[in-house]
């Protein structure tokens, strides 16, 4: 599915919420491209002035709503997993994920600060998925915040299979999932503040990166 297609898909979605007076929509991480482990993402990379920032801004106007999600964003020689969170009136903070998960650090850096929006809505804090099981994260957005905005698109280790370029397959079985519910709301309960919380849902397929090996020579 192309990016247009998605913004498509999105606009039909945020114009039926909005007709029931949502005043704040929340995409999953990666919405516009979807999620992947893949060299194509190098490629789908956005700037501020390409085709999905425009948009939100544009549909955060047109429906008079706050709009976050997430997006690959080139910064000069750099690519982030950036969260956005536009206003009605065009007002935009920045958040980029701080702790990508396994083979995410083969495809963007890692941002550092934290994001707190001054917003109609109150102050609002904002995630990017693996990042919320971070406790130490959370302690940096406590006494700051009203409420917070966690973006995700987790891939579900416990339950996904691998498959070997001979075609041999191997379950990957496990008790515990990769990104518990539980941890955001026990957080939640302790800073005393709402969370809402985006994921993306489906079945993916998609290479793993494998690091070429590297030897170590010591002189005698």
């Amino acid at each position: 599915m192309s990016t247009e297609d998605r913004l498509n898909r999105a606009t039909t979605l945020i114009e039926s919420v909005a007709q029931t007076g949502a005043n704040l929509v929340v995409l999953p991480e990666l919405f516009n491209t979807g999620y992947t482990y893949a060299e194509s993402n190098y490629a789908v990379a956005e700037t501020m002035t390409d085709a999905t920032v425009t948009w939100m801004r544009k549909t955060a106007n047109q429906h008079q709503i706050y709009l976050v999600g997430s997006l690959l964003l080139r910064d000069y020689e750099h690519v982030y997993n950036t969260a956005l969170l536009f206003a009605p009136d065009g007002r935009m903070w920045r958040y980029d994920k701080q702790f990508p998960f396994l083979w995410e650090r083969a495809f963007f850096r890692e941002g550092k600060g934290i994001t707190v929006a001054d917003t109609e809505l109150g102050q609002l804090g904002l995630m990017i998925c693996w990042d919320s099981a971070h406790p130490e994260l959370w302690e940096r957005y406590a006494g700051q915040v009203d409420a917070m905005l966690i973006i995700s698109c987790p891939p579900s280790i416990n339950r996904s299979q691998i498959v070997f370029p001979d075609g041999r397959q191997m379950p990957i079985v496990t008790e515990s999932p990769h990104f518990a519910e539980g941890g955001i709301q026990e957080q939640a309960k302790w800073m005393q503040v709402p969370v809402v919380h985006s994921s993306g849902h489906g079945t993916f397929s998609t290479p793993i990166p494998v690091p070429e090996p590297t030897v170590a020579l010591s002189a005698i």
